[in-house]
This record gives C-alpha cells, sequence and structure tokens, in this order.
C-alpha cells in the first residue's frame, strides 16, 4: 500500500495542474447519494458531545464545532445510506433505485486545528498541541438506526477501526495534496480559492471493509458495536469504549498528531438475495440499516456549497465508494475535499458526525493559556494556598508539600511525557502535610505533577535521575 500511495501523491502534483483522480467525481448525483428520509438542521443532532467539563478530558468533534461556530446557519445534515457490499438496492429522494456504492465512512480528527481552542465554545477546556500525547478512550456514533422489528433474531454490526499517524508518508496518515499549480482556472482552486489542498490519507481495507495501517505497519484498533430491535430510533447516538485505551504519541517533527475513524455497517442476516432492495415500495424496512448523520455546508438540502479549506487544518471526512463510483481511488478512503459534481457544485458528502473522547495530562486550558506549546493547564498559586515540589531534580524519592486555606479534598496525579499515569494520591480534609512518592523505580526523564484541592489547581515538570 505505502508504494501505492506514493504513487498517488505523485500524480496529484504533476499532472497538468489538475488531480486526474478528481474532475467531476463519479458520485453520480447527490440525490442517488442520500436517502429519501434527509434530517433537518444540524441542530435537529442536538448537542452533538459538546462536553462542559473542566479537567483533562474532553470530547472532540468536528460537525459539533462547525454547528456552535459563527457559521452554523450555514450547515445541514442528512442521513446517507451505508452498507456492507454493493450488491443492495436503495430508493431515493427522487423516487429511483441505485444499487449502494457507499460501503464505509469515516472522519480524520486534527484536534490543534483552528477553532478548537475558542474560548467561548470551550472554555477551561484542554486544547491538545503537536507536542503533546494524548489518549482516545471512547467514540460516538451519530446516526439513524431502522430494521424490519419483526425479524427479531438478526443482529447488525457497526464495525470501527481507528488508526493515527504524524503526517509523514512514513506513517499510517501520510499527507497528501491537490494543486492547480498556479493556474487559478482548474481544482482547487476553481472550488475553493486556493492553489493546493493539504489533506490526510487514510488506507481502506477491502476485504475487511474498514480502515487499515500503511506507512506505520501498526495494526489498527479494530472493535464491533452490535445493534438489535431495541435500538431501533430515527435519531441514534451512541457512545463506545475502546477494548483498551490509545495513546497516540507526539507528532514529532512533522508535526500533526492526527487520529482517522472508521465506520462500516455489517447485515445481521446471513443471506440475502442479490439486487434486493432493502427497503419494501411502501417505504417500510425489510432488513437492519445504519445510516450514519453527515454534515454539509449549504443554504438548504438542495443548494450545497464548498467548504472553506484551512491551511493546516486537517479534519477531514471520509467517504469509500465501490464499483464505478470509486472513481480510480483504490484502497484510499475518498475525502470530503475531492467530492464535486459536474458544473463544479459541492456534493452533501463532507462531515461525517463522529466523536473522539480523550485524555490529556499535559494539554493547556482553553480558558488559561489558549493552546501555546508547552504550556500545562494550571493556575498561579494565591498567597493563601501553596504548592511545593522537593526535590527537583529526584532521585529516589518525590516530596509535594501543600499547605490551604481551609481544609481540602486533594488529589495528586503524576504522569510521563506520554499521559500515562505513573502515581497518584488521594486525600480528605487537609490543610497542610507532605506527600511522598517513591521514584526509585521510574525511569529517568521528565514528568509532570497535576494537584487538584477545592477549585485550587496547579501543575508543573519534574525531572527524574538516578
Amino acid at each position: 500500500m505505502k508504494k501505492g500511495f506514493l504513487c498517488f501523491v505523485v500524480l496529484l502534483s504533476v499532472v497538468g495542474g489538475r488531480a486526474q483522480v478528481i474532475p467531476h467525481v463519479g458520485l453520480q448525483k447527490s440525490a442517488a447519494v442520500s436517502n429519501n428520509n434527509s434530517a433537518s438542521t444540524i441542530g435537529s443532532a442536538g448537542n452533538v458531545d459538546k462536553t462542559t467539563l473542566m479537567g483533562f478530558d474532553r470530547w472532540y468533534n468536528y460537525v459539533n464545532y462547525l454547528r456552535y461556530s459563527g457559521d452554523s446557519m450555514h450547515w445541514q445534515s442528512t442521513y446517507v445510506n451505508l452498507w456492507n457490499d454493493t450488491t443492495a438496492i436503495f430508493a431515493t429522494s427522487d423516487s429511483t433505485y441505485h444499487y449502494n456504492d457507499l460501503t464505509s465512512i469515516g472522519v480524520c480528527f486534527d484536534p490543534f486545528a483552528r477553532g478548537f481552542d475558542n474560548d467561548t465554545l470551550y472554555d477551561r477546556e484542554i486544547c491538545v498541541t503537536s507536542s503533546d500525547a494524548y489518549t482516545i478512550d471512547s467514540i460516538s456514533i451519530f446516526g439513524k438506526y431502522m430494521r424490519n422489528n419483526a425479524r427479531t433474531s438478526p443482529v447488525d454490526t457497526i464495525r470501527v477501526a481507528i488508526v493515527y499517524g504524524n503526517g509523514s508518508l512514513s506513517s499510517d496518515i501520510p499527507i497528501g495534496q491537490f494543486t492547480d499549480s498556479g493556474s487559478h482556472t482548474n481544482f482547487p482552486y476553481s472550488e475553493y480559492g486556493v492553489d493546493t489542498i493539504w489533506w490526510a490519507g487514510l488506507k481502506h481495507d477491502s476485504l475487511a471493509n474498514r480502515a487499515d495501517s500503511q506507512g506505520g505497519g501498526r495494526a489498527p484498533v479494530v472493535f464491533d458495536t452490535y445493534l438489535d430491535s431495541s435500538d431501533t430510533a430515527s435519531f441514534f447516538q451512541r457512545s463506545v469504549g475502546l477494548p483498551a485505551p490509545l495513546i497516540v504519541p507526539p507528532a514529532g517533527s512533522f508535526g500533526a498528531n492526527v487520529v482517522s475513524v472508521s465506520l462500516s455497517f455489517k447485515c445481521g442476516d446471513a443471506t440475502y438475495p442479490y439486487d434486493d432492495t432493502v427497503l419494501y415500495g411502501n417505504g417500510s424496512y425489510k432488513r437492519g440499516e445504519f445510516s450514519p448523520l453527515i454534515v454539509f455546508k449549504g443554504i438548504n438540502d438542495s443548494m450545497p456549497v464548498f467548504p472553506t479549506y484551512l491551511h493546516y487544518d486537517f479534519n477531514t471526512g471520509y467517504f469509500k465508494k465501490e464499483g464505478v463510483a470509486d472513481s480510480g481511488w483504490g484502497d484510499i478512503y475518498m475525502p470530503n475535499w475531492a467530492i464535486i459534481n459536474a458544473g463544479h457544485t459541492a456534493s452533501k458528502l463532507q462531515y461525517p458526525a463522529i466523536g473522539v473522547h480523550l485524555t490529556c495530562w499535559t494539554c493547556g486550558s482553553v480558558s488559561w493559556f489558549g493552546c501555546d506549546p508547552g504550556k500545562i493547564a494550571s493556575q498561579s498559586p494565591s498567597i493563601n494556598n501553596s504548592i511545593k515540589i522537593n526535590p527537583n531534580p529526584a532521585n529516589d524519592e518525590l516530596q509535594l508539600s501543600y499547605s490551604f486555606l481551609s481544609p481540602s479534598h486533594l488529589q495528586v496525579v503524576l504522569t510521563n511525557t506520554l499521559g500515562q499515569v505513573v502515581a497518584t494520591e488521594d486525600l480528605e480534609n487537609v490543610n497542610t502535610g507532605m506527600v511522598d512518592f517513591n521514584t526509585s523505580s521510574l525511569s529517568p526523564g521528565v514528568y509532570f505533577y497535576f494537584v487538584w484541592a477545592n477549585g485550587f489547581e496547579q501543575s508543573g515538570k519534574v525531572v527524574v535521575v538516578h
């Protein structure tokens, strides 16, 4: 796969200023992609994973940011048909039928992108920089799940796959580009008003129908969540924990610590006839189907427009088309930037609503330091409360002394640079005292301490040497 992707990037860079795999991408037509049960505005999704909790964890969801940004009135939502292969037939909003060609969707999350550091939208929430490691423990899925509830036995499946990378061609999420070479007449300038669009690449495993690793060689995190008749809902939301927390390391010299998540659907029926329809003629469901929630930019459902491109914002929507709609993408997911229809009008397939929950012990806070690299979320000690760390550097023992104006619930966490917790302490009803940490078994290096006590917060860096 690595070789194939490298060739693809070269094509985008040298072919007459125009990406040959792009021109008037064969998505057939918008009406043939969305089903006839369109959602209203994105507001119908409610509060899409926006957390108001303070601390060192946060939900990231690009759809949520778009919904709450100042441009929210121009973001609409819809549901799209998703099926495990291309044998199913769907009815569309124009009363025609078409074979399914969308088998998987996904998103790339770039938590360091502009917008996630907005102190109005995300006051006191964490903000990840490219120099931070962070841990993902769960995701949220949004869409619609409908089925023939008379068929109680089949259990349907949503399969999730997660990979991460730093954007280099040797990572699992390499960065590609579309360029106009300065003529200002071709894609992407004719659609987005810029000479070059950079986008995060994601490999598709056609046999497993999910995201796959490529340059980095790490196996993706893959897990399933199951659906039965009790899950039927015109608006479906589910948060799912990963089998084990996934640590995303700092980006390094390339400068992007991004994560991509794919979703695919598997019908629970063991067999179903080729050329069969998913719905009966009256619109009721023969089988189960999960339809992901997608947002697109436009005045209304029939008038989508192109989203605004921001340099170094790698938040991307992914769509895996099969058959003739593949348009030469092969084993690569099509990014939302490439989805255009004849006449240079934007498709409504842009950003799936998928949330990612992450923890970062070394990240800054939006309200205190913005997202400046190297800043730790903390408050300066007041004259009535104090925390002191000795010795620093530490050898075999680290002492944290504390003094508070009033009795407090004290919590102390010590982490390494990857955000992994190496020691904790939890004390009730304390005023003045000392906490001892045995550091003799810790590897030499940099660590971070975090202290909470009845609204007082402090954090800092400590070095362990032996």
